[in-house]
């Protein structure tokens, strides 16, 4: 899992979403700047949703995988996930299904590092189907730099 150690803690909250979540950690693998911790939540999800997350903690061992004793809905379950992370400095709160681009993290951690009157930072992304084609016109011109909301 990536080059460098971060600063960065990376939790994902999931309900009836295993089926996404193999994509969604082997992107977080593949980044350049490999988080500190990486969490995933399961917020109870019933039958064999549930069972399949817990099969998926043995394909990822350097993932903490929890799951809730009941259901909390989704406000309350990433609320709870975020008072327990350990991140020094960032943290980012997905249920993306991937992070295609493998220098995310890293150029995230460099844009708010250098800009310290920034919180948030989040990724430009476009649906694609399976033969990864656009499935509608993203909403936003793609960019090669950041773009800063007031």
């Amino acid at each position: 899992m990536g080059e460098l150690a971060s600063p960065i803690d990376v939790i994902v909250v999931s309900y009836q979403y295993s089926r996404w979540l193999p994509a969604c950690l082997d992107g977080i693998a593949r980044q350049t700047l490999a988080p500190r911790r990486v969490l995933v939540s399961d917020d109870q999800s019933p039958g064999e949703e549930g069972q399949r997350f817990r099969e998926l903690a043995a394909r990822f061992p350097w993932a903490d995988f929890v799951q809730n004793e009941r259901n909390l809905g989704a406000v309350a379950h990433m609320r709870l996930r975020v008072g327990q992370a350990e991140a020094t400095y960032y943290l980012l709160l997905s249920a993306d299904d991937a992070l295609i681009d493998p220098d995310f993290l890293r150029d995230a951690v460099a844009y708010l590092d250098a800009n310290p009157d920034v919180v948030a930072a989040f990724g430009y992304f476009q649906q694609v189907d399976a033969d990864g084609q656009v499935i509608k016109p993203a909403s936003v011109a793609a960019r090669d730099t950041w773009t800063r909301w007031p």
